[in-house]
């Protein structure tokens, strides 16, 4: 019992919007691409608020929960935060902020393609929302960022135990959000300049 509350904090402290909240931090901290306060409030605002911000209103009044398990209520979240993502991939490049622009457009292509799989099963948005941008840092900032993808075995120790998935949706989650995020900064990296 007690390792099911555990594994639900799990989920909780590494869901979408949190986890991209903590790399904005980071990023604010660590980098040159979010100096500014306008930006600062975009990152967050298009991030870690708009995307989810449809499932935290449905949540409290009862009509999904907040990690959305059933998978038929799950695609008008996606569109939703399929269109959060990609007006914060415009908004970004309109500030001339490409590093940020590109960020943003991983989100949104990863999140199509969580989008697209759900038809066929139920895979892991937790799992594809730490690799994706991880796989992202990793390819940007350097190979450091190699050690976030630790937290993905916790996260998926998280996601067995409250019996949200299976393994194959873990690792399908997982993969796909590696593999279009890498096709993404390796197509469009050499058409923007971080500067």
């Amino acid at each position: 019992m007690r390792s099911k509350g555990i594994a639900k904090v799990v989920s909780y402290v590494f869901s979408a919007p949190l986890y991209a909240s903590y790399l904005i931090i980071y990023l604010i901290l660590k980098t040159k691409y979010l100096m500014h306060a306008l930006s600062i409030a975009f990152a967050f605002l298009y991030l870690s608020i708009l995307p989810v911000i449809t499932i935290v209103i449905d949540s409290v009044r009862g009509r999904t929960d907040i990690f959305v398990s059933k998978v038929t209520h799950r695609y008008r979240y996606f569109i939703h935060a399929i269109l959060a993502y990609f007006a914060g991939f415009l908004t970004f490049m309109l500030l001339g902020n490409y590093f940020m622009a590109l960020f943003s457009l991983t989100y949104a292509l990863n999140t199509a393609v969580a989008m697209a799989l759900s038809l066929r099963d139920k895979v892991s948005v937790h799992m594809a929302a730490i690799a994706g941008p991880n796989t992202f840092l990793t390819m940007t900032l350097g190979i450091e960022h190699l050690a976030l993808f630790t937290i993905l075995p916790i996260v998926a120790w998280a996601r067995l135990k409250l019996g949200a998935h299976t393994a194959k949706q873990l690792v399908v989650g997982a993969l796909a959000s590696i593999i279009t995020t890498y096709v993404v900064v390796t197509l469009f990296t050499p058409m923007v300049s971080y500067t």
